[in-house]
């Protein structure tokens, strides 16, 4: 009967939505967070020092008006780029603009995790709130370019949080409309500020969705990864931030972030005076590294890439390759498959980068070789996802309509 226990309780650990285990890449991704390369991203975001946006050498002076947040938007836009990654600019006011991007994944590409943080200030500099959110979300995009992941990864920076979670309440609402599957959400504000050097810090849940157990998560990673970090939990948590934003449509998200609903708040808050000299490097450093381990291991890391596209050959039964790329018109799709998947029955289904079928393009039967034309005249310009489904396995190739 103990026996029994043990492997039921095994068994239940291994197939719960947030099961966790040790994991070697995990660990190295960890190890690989780097504190001069968030730094140096803090001191650029919050105007400490001059940065090239646009080929031109400037400085972000603030994140509060259109021009000044328009700089910063941009200045996260090219980061992100840099990393190979496809960018979104999402429009939802004349000055409100979220930026994302999506590395998308290799065996669930239409499941979604994000990791994010808002971009926008109330002053000059504002390094804590919340340039300490967004250096994170860059430097996961720095080192998880180097990895495959199972699930689809967004980085994400909302626009209008000190508005009134604008940005982010107009993303978690179409993604509600369009019945996007986001297995979880971690959200940033304020990482940088440890008064009185405790390690406290504060994670924000709530009954909504699954919340609890993607704080549970959270929690189980500090020992198993031998992090110096104290969590304090918020339940409910306050709705003052962009994971609030999820819940209310219904999504599992948590906050996280230096302890300031546990009395160790930054006393600089909401002013000129919010300088990186204000932080704590190793407490921000080690959040830091607590958020990035995180979202690796729940999205599912399994392998290391020497290059960030989706046209990698994930799955050995098959080639694919799509011409021309990007594509005005008509596109040609040729996939050759292995003799084992002869006579298995294929599917081609088109989708944006967010998951959305638009449509499913063809049906048959795998062949050797399998060609077939794909008309994008009527598709408006943008990125798509061309995946061939057969029996549990999915190729995923990008295409560009310009």
């Amino acid at each position: 009967m103990k026996y029994l226990l043990i492997i039921l309780f095994c068994l239940f650990n291994f197939t719960n939505a947030y099961s966790q285990i040790y994991n070697e890449l995990v660990d190295e991704i960890i190890q690989k967070t780097s504190l001069d390369s968030l730094v140096k991203t803090v001191r650029e975001l919050s105007g400490e020092d001059s940065t090239i946006i646009n080929g031109d050498k400037t400085r972000i002076v603030h994140r509060v008006n259109k021009i000044g947040n328009e700089l910063a938007g941009e200045y996260l836009k090219e980061r992100l780029e840099g990393y190979g990654l496809d960018v979104i600019e999402q429009d939802f006011l004349k000055d409100g603009k979220n930026i994302y991007a999506v590395k998308l994944g290799t065996v669930y590409p239409e499941k979604y995790y994000i990791l994010s943080s808002h971009y926008d200030s109330v002053h000059d500099f504002c390094a804590d709130d919340n340039a300490s959110g967004s250096s994170v979300v860059i430097e996961a995009a720095r080192i998880l370019k180097d990895y495959n992941l199972d699930y689809s990864l967004v980085f994400a920076f909302w626009d209008k949080e000190e508005e009134g979670l604008l940005g982010s309440k107009y993303f978690a609402e179409l993604a509600q409309t369009i019945k996007l599957d986001i297995k979880g959400s971690l959200v940033h504000d304020m990482l940088g500020y440890d008064g009185n050097e405790d390690m406290l810090f504060d994670i924000h849940t709530s009954d909504s969705s699954n919340s609890h157990e993607l704080k549970d998560y959270v929690i189980n990673m500090l020992d198993l990864y031998d992090s110096p970090l104290v969590p304090s939990v918020k339940n409910p948590g306050s709705d003052r931030s962009d994971h609030a934003s999820f819940w209310f449509n219904g999504y599992s998200s948590i906050l996280f972030g230096e302890a300031f609903f546990s009395g160790d708040g930054n006393p600089y808050y909401h002013t000129n005076q919010d300088r990186i000299d204000k932080f704590s490097l190793p407490y921000y450093l080690e959040l830091s590294k607590l958020s990035i381990g995180n979202i690796a291991s729940l999205a599912g890391v399994n392998s290391r890439s020497d290059f960030n596209s989706l046209n990698d050959d994930n799955f050995k039964q098959f080639y694919i390759e799509v011409s021309p790329n990007p594509v005005r018109e008509l596109a040609i799709v040729n996939f050759e498959a292995d003799e084992d998947n002869y006579g298995e029955k294929y599917q081609v289904i088109i989708s944006d980068i967010m998951g959305r079928e638009i449509k499913v393009i063809k049906e048959g039967i795998i062949y050797r070789n399998n060609n077939f034309s794909i008309d994008f005249g009527d598709l408006e310009v943008g990125i798509y996802i061309l995946s061939v489904n057969y029996g549990n396995e999915i190729m995923t190739y990008k295409l560009i309509k310009e």
